[in-house]
Formats: structure tokens, C-alpha cells, sequence
């Protein structure tokens, strides 16, 4: 029994570790765009904001987590801030970004789920001058048509949750390597 399911498993890893790969591999030229964008962006003094729902916080912990400390090797601490719901909301706070954020600053988008707020999120954030990354499941298009040229869209398609997550996972991953790297003079 355990033979046959050490079999499962394994074959389940390649499955879900090559949908991975693709979804990274399809996403790259967006992923590097985060990347600059972040970098430009802390470049000039202003701050990124990690915006996420209860389903996505880990994701922006972790990319907060990233960006404070480093990913490559220690390094001063970035202006980045996490904006948590609370337990019981759902929100990704688009009345509260006026005052915690300035034009120019960055606000990253964590959407795997449900997009009924990207709208407000997208048209808050032109209102006042803040660059936007989204990192999530593909948006409906009339969504896609309201970002901006300086927006960042990394949309990834996977077949399940768990390689959806997976993904999200390793392209926070890609994005605060790249930056490091940039950081450092690595690239």
C-alpha cells in the first residue's frame, strides 16, 4: 500500500511541479516587469503596499517578508508594508489606500479568487497615481482592459487550486529574486 502511494504522490509532484514551470515560463516577461516596477519605484523613495484577502495572506507575507529582509543574501529593509484583513473581512481595503498610500507608490494585488473587487481596487489606485501589480488567476477581460500601461498584470491559469497556489507561490518567489538581484548589481 505504501509503495503505490509513494507512487501517487510522486507522479503528482511532477504533474503539479510542470504546470508550475509553465505557468513561470509563460509569465516570465510580466514577472521581470514586476520586478522594475518594484525597483523603480523604491529607486525614487516610495513604498509598496501588499494588498491580500484572508485566502492570499500567506502569499503577501511572504512577499513582505521577501522584501524587508532579502531573498538573495541580508540587505536593508525595503519600504514595504502588509495590509492584513481581519479576521472576519474579505476586503482588499480600497477605501483605506488614500491615506496610506502616495502617488507613485506600489500597490501589489494578491487575487487568486474571486475579483468582484478589482475594479474598485483598479480605478482607486489611477484615482491616485499608485502603480499596480496584480498577481492572480486570469481577470475577466473587461477588468484587464481598465489597467494602465503601468500596471502589472501576472495572471496564471492552472488546472487546480493547489497548482494555482503553487504558482502564486513561486512567482513571489521569482519577483523578490529578480529584484534582489537587480539590488545587488547581480543583473
Amino acid at each position: 500500500m505504501n509503495s503505490v502511494l509513494a507512487q501517487h504522490i510522486e507522479e503528482s509532484t511532477e504533474t503539479r511541479l510542470e504546470q508550475v514551470r509553465r505557468s513561470l515560463h509563460s509569465t516570465s516577461y510580466m514577472l521581470a516587469q514586476a520586478a522594475d516596477t518594484l525597483l523603480a519605484s523604491i529607486m525614487q523613495g516610495q513604498r509598496v503596499a501588499l494588498c491580500a484577502r484572508n485566502e492570499t495572506l500567506f502569499l503577501a507575507q511572504v512577499a513582505s517578508t521577501l522584501l524587508q529582509r532579502g531573498m538573495v543574501q541580508p540587505r536593508p529593509c525595503l519600504p514595504a508594508m502588509l495590509l492584513a484583513p481581519l479576521p472576519d473581512e474579505r476586503t482588499h481595503y480600497p477605501q483605506h489606500f488614500g491615506s496610506l498610500l502616495s502617488p507613485g507608490d506600489v500597490l501589489w494585488v494578491f487575487a487568486l479568487g474571486e475579483h468582484d473587487e478589482i475594479g474598485d481596487i483598479i480605478n482607486n489606485a489611477h484615482d491616485l497615481g499608485i502603480k499596480l501589480i496584480i498577481l492572480g488567476a486570469p481577470l475577466p477581460n473587461a477588468l484587464s482592459t481598465q489597467l494602465g500601461e503601468d500596471d502589472v498584470l501576472i495572471q496564471l491559469s492552472a488546472p487546480s487550486p493547489a497548482s494555482l497556489l503553487e504558482g502564486a507561490l513561486s512567482a513571489v518567489h521569482a519577483v523578490c529574486d529578480a529584484l534582489d538581484h537587480r539590488l545587488l548589481g547581480l543583473i
